[in-house]
C-alpha cells in the first residue's frame, strides 16, 4: 500500500489497525518479531475499504489491545471480529480501556509506565477480515492517534433544513464551518449566545443568560484544521427568544437566496413571513438589507457588473460577427501633471446583435418605437430601447443602450450606433418612428433621420390633454378621433370635442393629425398603432 508523505493522509475510509512496538531492550522486544513470517510481515496488497476495528499494542507484542469505535462494545459484530483477530494472531486480544487517558497525557509511555513505545506497523482488516499492514514511518504518533480518535467522532451533517444536534466529539471541516453551524443552531433555538473565545485555535461559547448551563467548546485536531467539539453541555434553563443577535442581515441573505431566485420581486412582508420559519422576527429595515444582499448574491453587484462591460463588449465583437457593442468612458488621466491615474468611469453603452439586425431587416416593417426608462440601481442612468413588430405583431427588440441621462447626447449616441448597425436609414423606405417625445429625441431624429415620419404616442398626448380639459366626454371623443380609420369619423369626433370645449379643440388641432390620428398615417406603412405601449412593455 503506497503511503503519501503529507500530513494526515490516513483517509477516513481506510482507517487502520495500529501496532505500537517497544524499543529494543525492553520486555517483548525485537526477538519476538524474527523467525517465521507473520501475517504483518508480508507486503500489503492494495487496501480495500476498511470494514471494522482498530487495534493497538503498547510494549507487549503478545498482548495486543483491541480498540473498537465503529462497533458497539459487546455487540455480536464486535465479538466476531475480536475472535477473528485472535485466530489470525494466535493470541488473546484485550479491549482497550485507557486509550483516552494515554492520548490526553500525550506521552509515549506504555499505559503501565514500564516502557517507551513507538509506532511500528499499522494493521487493518478488510471486508473478508483478512489482516493487512502498512508502514507508518512518515507519520507522527499523534497524527495516527488523531485518526483513531476520530473514529469516535460524528461528522457534522452539512445539510440545510435539518435540525442541528451537537454532540461531543462531532467534527467539522474547519473553524468557519463550526462557526456557521453554531450561528445556525443558536438562531433556530432562539437564545442569546456569549463568545468567551472566538479564535482560529479555539471557540468557546455559552448562553448569555446568567445561570444557564449551556456551553460548548471546540478546538482543532492534530492537523490544525479539522475542528472537533471537546466540551458540550446541552441543557438550557432560559426562555426562548425570537430576537437573537446571530440572525444578521448576512445570515438572512443566505436563507433568502433560493427563495428570491424563484420570486425576485417578493414583498418584504412575505419575506418576513418566510423568515419566521427560522424562528426569528426581524425588523423591516434589517429585512431590506438582507434582501439587498441576497439579490447581489443572485445577480452580482452593480459595480462588478459595470467593471465587466469592457470584457463583454470585446467578447461580443469577437464571437458574434456583425454585432456592435460600443462602450464610451471618461478618461481621468491628466498627463500634463503628476496627478494619480484614475480608472475610466462609465458613460454610455450600446448593444446591437447581428441576429436581431437580420431579423428586423427581413421580417419587420420599417417601424420602430423608441423609449427610455430610468434605472433604479445605485448608479442611476437610463435604458434606451428600439423596438419593432414582427410579422405576427409580436414584440421584436432591435437594440438598446445605457446612458447617463435622458438627453440629446444620449439619444445621439444611440441613433449613431443604431444607424451604423442597420447600415443607415435609406430614403426608399417609409421609416416611421414613434415615441412619447422624450427630451432630446425629437431634435435627434430631425438631425439624423430628417426624412423619417415621426408619430407621437396618443396616450401621452391625452395625459397632457386631460390636465387642462378633464371629463369623461372629452376622453371618449379624444380616443375616437385618435383611432378613427377615416376622415369622416375623425371630423365627427373633433366636432364633438369642439362642442364641449372650443379651447380643447384648438389645443388638439395644433398637433398635426399624421402624428397621432390613425386616419392620417402614411399608407405606405401598414401599421395602425397609436400608442407607445410596445417599447414601454419592453422597458418595464
Amino acid at each position: 500500500m503506497q503511503m503519501h508523505h503529507h500530513h494526515r493522509s490516513l483517509h477516513p475510509c481506510h482507517r487502520p489497525w495500529l501496532w505500537i512496538r517497544p524499543q529494543q531492550g525492553h520486555r517483548g522486544g525485537d526477538e519476538q518479531f524474527t523467525g517465521a513470517p507473520r501475517p504483518w510481515d508480508a507486503p500489503p496488497p492494495p487496501a480495500p475499504p476498511l470494514f471494522a476495528c482498530y487495534y493497538i499494542s503498547l510494549g507487549h507484542a503478545n498482548e495486543p489491545v483491541l480498540s473498537n469505535y465503529h462497533l458497539p462494545r459487546g455487540s455480536s459484530s464486535f465479538v466476531a471480529h475480536k475472535r477473528k483477530m485472535e485466530a489470525q494472531l494466535d493470541r488473546p486480544v484485550k479491549q482497550m480501556e485507557m486509550f483516552e487517558k494515554c492520548y490526553k497525557r500525550k506521552e509515549y509511555e506504555q499505559w503501565s509506565g514500564l516502557t517507551t513505545v513507538k509506532v511500528w506497523v499499522i494493521h487493518y482488516l478488510d471486508k473478508e477480515s483478512r489482516l493487512h499492514s502498512i508502514d507508518p514511518d512518515k507519520y507522527s504518533f499523534f497524527d495516527i492517534m488523531d485518526d483513531i480518535r476520530q473514529l469516535d467522532a460524528v461528522e457534522f451533517p452539512n445539510a440545510t433544513g435539518r435540525k442541528i444536534v451537537f454532540e461531543k466529539g462531532m467534527i467539522f471541516t474547519d473553524v468557519n464551518a463550526f462557526r456557521d453551524a453554531l450561528r445556525e443552531f443558536v438562531t433556530k433555538e432562539g437564545f442569546r449566545m456569549k463568545r468567551y473565545r472566538n479564535e482560529t485555535q479555539r471557540v468557546t461559547a455559552g448562553c448569555d443568560l446568567k445561570g444557564c448551563s449551556w456551553r460548548i467548546h471546540a478546538s482543532p485536531l492534530g492537523d490544525g484544521v479539522t475542528f472537533q467539539i471537546k466540551t458540550y453541555f446541552s441543557v438550557h434553563t432560559c426562555i426562548r427568544s425570537d430576537n437573537t443577535k446571530e440572525a444578521s442581515a448576512k445570515w438572512m441573505a443566505l436563507k433568502l437566496v433560493n427563495v428570491l431566485r424563484d420570486n425576485i420581486s417578493m414583498d418584504v412582508k412575505v419575506i418576513r413571513t418566510e423568515l419566521k420559519k427560522f424562528g426569528i422576527n426581524p425588523p423591516y429595515m434589517q429585512i431590506y438589507r438582507a434582501r439587498k444582499k441576497a439579490l447581489e448574491e443572485i445577480d452580482g453587484g452593480h459595480a462588478n457588473s459595470f467593471a465587466k462591460l469592457p470584457y463583454y463588449a470585446h467578447m461580443v465583437s469577437v464571437t458574434n460577427e456583425g454585432s456592435i457593442a460600443t462602450l464610451q468612458c471618461d478618461i481621468h488621466d491628466d498627463r500634463s501633471s503628476s496627478s494619480i491615474h484614475v480608472a475610466p468611469s462609465f458613460k454610455k453603452f450600446f448593444l446591437g446583435l447581428s441576429a436581431l439586425r437580420d431579423g428586423f431587416k427581413t421580417g419587420c416593417n420599417p417601424f420602430i418605437e423608441f423609449d427610455g426608462c430610468h434605472l433604479k440601481g445605485p448608479f442611476g442612468g437610463v435604458l434606451l430601447a428600439a423596438i419593432s413588430l414582427d410579422g405576427n405583431k409580436g414584440l421584436f427588440p432591435i437594440a438598446f443602450a445605457i446612458g447617463e441621462t435622458e438627453c440629446k447626447k444620449s439619444w445621439m449616441f444611440f441613433f449613431e450606433n443604431l444607424s451604423n448597425m442597420l447600415g443607415g436609414f435609406c430614403h426608399d423606405r417609409p421609416w416611421t418612428f414613434m415615441s412619447d417625445r422624450q427630451k432630446g429625441l425629437v431634435g435627434t431624429i430631425n438631425e439624423v433621420v430628417p426624412h423619417a415620419i415621426h408619430r407621437r404616442c396618443a396616450r401621452h398626448i391625452y395625459a397632457n390633454f386631460r390636465h387642462q380639459f378633464a371629463g369623461a366626454a372629452s376622453k371618449k371623443y379624444f380616443w375616437q378621433s385618435a383611432r378613427s380609420y377615416d376622415v369622416v369619423g375623425f371630423n365627427f369626433a373633433m366636432y364633438k370635442v369642439k362642442e364641449l370645449n372650443p379651447a380643447a379643440y384648438d389645443w388638439l388641432m395644433k398637433i398635426p393629425a399624421e402624428q397621432w390620428s390613425r386616419h392620417a398615417f402614411d399608407p405606405r406603412l401598414k401599421n395602425d398603432h397609436v400608442t407607445n405601449n410596445i417599447s414601454e412593455s419592453f422597458n418595464h
